[in-house]
C-alpha cells in the first residue's frame, strides 16, 4: 500500500491518499518509483546484514524519495480523475504520482480524506458509506 500525505494549505490540517492497487512516480517524466518495486530485494542479499536484507527496492527508493519531499515540500499542482478510477497528480518539483486501478471487483483501490472528516472519497464509490 501507498499512502501519500498532503499539508492543506491554510486549512491548519492535512489529507491523505491510500493507494492499494498499482502506482507509480515519476520525475521529469522518468520513472523513480513503482508499486511493483516491493517484489524485488533492494540489494543483494548478504549474512551480515540482516535487517537490511529484508527491505526491497520499494524501501530503498522510498526512503530517498521521502527525504527529497520533506525537505522539498513539493506541492500539488493539479489533480486528473481518469475512467476506471485512475488518478494522476501533478506536482511541483515535476513530480507525478499516477494510479491505475486493475481489479473490475468490488475492492478497495485507493481512498482520499481529509483527517477528522467522515467524507472519503473511495474507488470504486459505492464501496464506502459513512
Amino acid at each position: 500500500m501507498g499512502i501519500l500525505e498532503f499539508d492543506l494549505e491554510g486549512a491548519g490540517t492535512s489529507a491523505e491518499l491510500h493507494i492499494q492497487c498499482p502506482f507509480r512516480v515519476l520525475h521529469d517524466e522518468q520513472l523513480v518509483l513503482g508499486s511493483d518495486d516491493m517484489s524485488y530485494p533492494g540489494k543483494r542479499r548478504s549474512d551480515s546484514d540482516a535487517e537490511e536484507s529484508y527491505k526491497s527496492m520499494f524501501d530503498r527508493k522510498c526512503a530517498a524519495l521521502n527525504k527529497i519531499i520533506e525537505e522539498a515540500e513539493p506541492r500539488v499542482m493539479d489533480i486528473d480523475l481518469r475512467s476506471g478510477g485512475a488518478l494522476e497528480l501533478r506536482l511541483t518539483l515535476s513530480l507525478q504520482v499516477q494510479v491505475f486501478p486493475d481489479c473490475s471487483g468490488k475492492v478497495e483501490m485507493w481512498r482520499f480524506f481529509v483527517r477528522g472528516d467522515d467524507d472519503h472519497t473511495v474507488y470504486p464509490p459505492d464501496l464506502f458509506t459513512p
